[in-house]
């Protein structure tokens, strides 16, 4: 933001009065309100975060394509040496969620390690590549065993002479591959003397 140096020595005053410094860590822990952890002021009618604040007073602007990490990993100190200008995906490596818990693991959850060739990227995450191969052919191998129920099931139908439903069970089958189905041929009744 742009501030004249009136407005520059107005949100110091504020931001001043706004904390108390911790020497054992050099924290300066924000006493004034606060949302979702993070420390606010109301300026021009709008709150903003005070850490980023301070940190645009003491060290310059906030390029727009960074967040500020507190190096400090306290969420409420407005302390400019502990605070640094990241990548959005820099500041969440360095945090403790689930995300990094995830970029650290050498194993997936059945053992493999997830390195190099068995690493599956998808949709931002890395899947286990040895994993994914064992889902699919699980899944196939309880495909091919539904198909091989529903052929045996069409068949007899097919031998009861059950025309209509003869027919459903055959497009039923044409879910599962289509055009490779389709129904068998139904016998003629005999005639009866």
């Amino acid at each position: 933001m742009k501030w004249t140096d009136e407005e520059k020595a107005v949100l110091r005053t504020r931001l001043n009065a706004g904390y108390i410094p911790v020497t054992e860590s050099g924290c300066w822990l924000w006493t004034k309100a606060t949302i979702q952890g993070y420390g606010t002021l109301k300026y021009r009618g709008m709150n903003h975060r005070s850490h980023r604040l301070m940190y645009e007073l003491e060290r310059g602007p906030i390029p727009d394509e960074l967040v500020i990490d507190h190096l400090c990993r306290v969420t409420y100190c407005i302390n400019p040496d502990h605070l640094e200008p990241v990548t959005t995906k820099v500041n969440t490596l360095r945090g403790v969620g689930i995300a990094v818990k995830n970029a650290v693991k050498i194993y997936c959850p059945s053992g493999h390690e997830l390195n190099g060739r068995n690493i599956l990227p998808r949709d931002g995450k890395r899947d286990c590549r040895k994993c994914d191969l064992d889902r699919q052919s699980l899944y196939r191998k309880r495909m091919r065993l539904a198909i091989k129920e529903a052929k045996r099931f069409l068949s007899e139908i097919a031998e009861s002479r059950h025309v209509e439903l003869a027919d459903e069970a055959a497009s039923i089958l044409k879910l599962f591959h289509p055009g490779q189905w389709s129904s068998p041929p139904i016998p003629e009744p005999e005639e009866q003397p």
